[in-house]
């Protein structure tokens, strides 16, 4: 495993999020079918869409990797997260991947232009859009010209987050306690004119967006390429 990460406060919070708690029993049973009964066959769907076999893809957030699986048969996939103990999960869930990397997606130390594609799941409604514009940007430097970048991102509307908000509803008002199952939730999606100004910002654009019946309306697909036409963009 390959280290190019310091130690941050965010660190600290995913590694206790990956970390194996009494408290996180039941939402790790729910999450794990929730990430192979929906969101996975949905991936394998996608990937397969819009990569050629034998993509050099990075998972920029990678998690646990259950979603993996699959897909790493017909792609060659780098693996990066700031989670110590989610990097643990990983090589056990994808033991013939052999390039996971601990590190930020943030600043990611990767040469210019060095993936087909990048995808994540789960990733980008934890960050303020200050800091997704600084994850874009990143993004769009280690792509590609001619490559694409495939986003999970919950809508607010989305069956889980109002699934994961009532539960918490019903433990503060029956129990008063504040129950805290992941890092906070910061910027869902609101619809699709809201993903292009974003992707805009940071000199993409929208190539394909989903909010469907495919994984229950849980998560909006945002499939992003890079605006080539704008020679102003630094």
């Amino acid at each position: 495993m390959i280290d190019n990460f310091k130690e941050t406060k965010d660190k600290k919070e995913w590694d206790f999020y990956w970390s194996k708690k009494k408290s996180k029993v039941i939402y790790d049973f729910i999450a794990f079918f929730y990430r192979i009964l929906l969101i996975r066959p949905s991936l394998n769907y996608h990937i397969k869409k819009f990569y050629k076999n034998n993509s050099y893809l990075l998972h920029a957030g990678c998690g646990g990797g259950q979603v993996d699986k699959s897909i790493s048969k017909n792609m060659n996939i780098c693996a990066i997260d700031i989670s110590d103990k989610a990097l643990e999960l990983y090589k056990k869930n994808n033991i013939s991947n052999k390039e996971v990397i601990h590190g930020s997606i943030f600043k990611t130390n990767f040469q210019d232009k060095k993936f087909d594609g990048i995808y994540n799941l789960g990733v980008m409604e934890h960050f303020e859009i200050k800091n997704i514009n600084k994850i874009l940007k990143e993004f769009n430097r280690i792509l590609k010209d001619e490559g694409k970048i495939i986003m999970f991102w919950p809508h607010k509307n989305g069956i889980s987050v109002n699934f994961l908000k009532f539960l918490k509803y019903i433990f503060k008002i029956l129990f008063k306690f504040d129950l805290k199952l992941h890092p906070d939730e910061i910027t869902y999606v609101t619809s699709k004119e809201q993903i292009e100004s974003i992707l805009e910002n940071n000199n993409l654009s929208l190539d394909y967006y989903y909010f469907g019946i495919m994984d229950m309306y849980t998560q909006s697909v945002i499939v992003a390429k890079k605006n080539l036409n704008n020679n102003d963009y630094k």
